[in-house]
């Protein structure tokens, strides 16, 4: 007969697992726009994302399947290794560390998970892990119909990297299956990225939100969520900064200018008010 106490005390551990990630304090938010969410059709989390808002809390079963990814990044890599005609690289041999690219003086950044080299030939590495569902789905259709978001982001890296074709793998976590496609750069898609990205960065203020209402289902799973509708005091959660004002603007050498004061913006002023994304009309 199992010990009813045993029972209860693993029931307490599981629910204070979940509160010890509660109780933690939100992670320093990125302060660019990345190759992960340009091709996101909402250009207010774009906004928020270079003005460095901090990030709607996900909850902690979220948490974990993000650090999961992380880690099934690692397998990928090393099973690819596997593989005798072609070389992997996971980090920029000259720097020693994640392969790196900025714009703008780093208001865009990105960040690839890795190369692959065959003969001569060079192409973007880019890992994702899916459920079963999502995995069945790319499986069916390919990356450009079936994660549009990820279709985006290779090209965005392929790029800036110059890059011809890119390796995109997919980890399907229910089965540990792989699958994978090799992806053609697409100039065209790439142009139209690069220009969305320096429009946010010229023309900042002119950012809207993707919705009208609150309710939109973009909106109630989107991260900069509360930063976005609920206008959360940004001091309650960080230490507001001159890009977290209304009269900030981003500049192409990676500062922040002051429209009010027709100063380099340095450093919080009286005149501090939060930047709040336009509504779309």
């Amino acid at each position: 007969m199992s010990d009813p106490l045993v029972g209860r005390i693993v029931g307490r551990a599981t629910e204070k697992i979940d509160a010890a990630y509660a109780a933690e304090k939100r992670q320093k938010p990125r302060t660019y726009i990345g190759a992960s969410n340009i091709g996101n059709s909402c250009d207010a989390l774009l906004s928020l994302s270079l003005r460095g808002f901090p990030e709607t809390p996900p909850p902690p079963n979220l948490q974990r399947i993000f650090a999961l990814g992380y880690v099934i990044e690692d397998i990928v890599v090393a099973d690819l290794k596997r593989i005798k005609d072609i070389d992997v690289l996971e980090a920029d041999p000259i720097t020693g560390r994640q392969f790196e690219k900025k714009d703008f003086g780093g208001h865009v950044s990105m960040h690839a998970d890795g190369m692959v080299q065959a003969g001569d030939k060079m192409g973007l590495l880019e890992i994702k892990s899916m459920n079963d569902a999502s995995w069945s789905k790319f499986n069916k259709s390919g990356v450009r119909v079936s994660h549009p978001s990820y279709y985006s982001q290779i090209q965005f890296e392929m790029g800036y990297w110059r890059l011809p074709v890119a390796l995109f793998i997919a980890y399907n976590k229910n089965r540990s299956i792989y699958m994978d496609e090799w992806v053609p750069y697409d100039d065209d898609h790439f142009q139209l990225l690069s220009a969305k990205a320096e429009r946010l960065v010229k023309d900042n203020h002119m950012a809207e939100r993707c919705s009208v209402d609150q309710t939109d289902w973009r909106c109630k799973g989107c991260f900069k969520r509360e930063a976005c509708w609920e206008e959360i005091e940004v001091e309650q959660v960080i230490e507001p900064k001159c890009r977290h004002c209304r009269f900030a603007s981003p500049t192409t050498d990676g500062k922040w200018y002051c429209d009010k004061l027709n100063t380099p913006a340095e450093k919080v002023c009286l005149e501090w008010v939060q930047y709040v994304p336009k509504t779309r009309t």
